[in-house]
This record gives structure tokens, sequence and C-alpha cells, in this order.
């Protein structure tokens, strides 16, 4: 049972800079692999695990300038050195709230894409979507 419940993003962090100004974020773990067998054995199935990513969606409540030197409109994007994601957290059962810090493997974190804004006059928030790829793994830690 789950007993921690995640009350706000704090902050997105690169090593351009920091934005705070976060609507939600989501992780989507994905996994592609593929049954493997060996004809004419007694071998069991087994799994061949060819590739794991992490989809990341980030919506901004306004524009922010943290990944802009990361798209390159003549070319492949640069990669990202760092991503790290800050939480408050709750405990539930106690209502004691601590930071959880999302920290995603450095020099493997692209971005895929930034949606077009939703700017309009007399609205009261314009949000922004960045969408980027992380490659290998994602450490939770308590600073």
């Amino acid at each position: 049972m789950v007993d921690r419940a995640v009350i706000r993003i704090d902050a997105v962090r690169t090593p351009a800079g920091t934005s705070t100004n976060i609507l939600s974020f989501r992780d989507e773990f994905i996994m592609q692999n593929q049954p493997r067998f060996v004809p004419n054995t007694y071998e069991g199935v087994g799994m061949k695990f060819d590739h794991e990513w992490h989809e990341l969606t980030i919506i901004f409540d306004s524009d922010t300038d943290i990944f802009d030197t990361y798209i390159d409109d003549d070319g492949p994007n640069p990669v990202v050195p760092s991503l790290i994601i800050d939480f408050t957290i709750v405990t539930i059962a106690t209502q004691v709230q601590a930071t959880e810090r999302w920290t995603y493997t450095g020099n493997k974190i692209y971005v895929r894409g930034r949606g077009d804004g939703e700017i309009e006059g007399g609205r009261e928030r314009q949000p922004f979507e960045y969408r980027l790829i992380a490659y290998d793994d994602r450490t939770i830690s308590y600073p």
C-alpha cells in the first residue's frame, strides 16, 4: 500500500537554469522486449530486452528558457547534460512533508519537441508543453 502522495512539483533543473512554473509532469517508462527461444531444445521461452527509456512530458504555466540551448532548428538536438525534478511529497498517515528528487542519467536526455503555447488574450494561464526522452536510469533520492 502506498502511503505517500505528491503535493506539488517544485522545480525542473538543467544546467541552463531552474524553472518553478510547472503545471504537470509525466514520466512514462517504456520497455521494448521480444520473446526468444531456441528451436529443438528443452529450454523455456526467454525474453530479449532491447530498449528501455523514459518519455517525459513537462507542462509549464508559461514559457521557459531552460531547454532553449538543447533545441537545434537546423540539425539534431544537442544532449541535455542533466535533468533533475524536485517534488514535495507528504506521508498520508503522519502528514509529514519531504522533498523527493528524480535525477535522470546525464548525457542521455534529448528534447523531442515543444508544443505551441496556448496564448490567448485575457486567459490566466498560457501553458507550454515540452516532450523529452531519457535513456537509461532514473535515480530517486531524498535530499
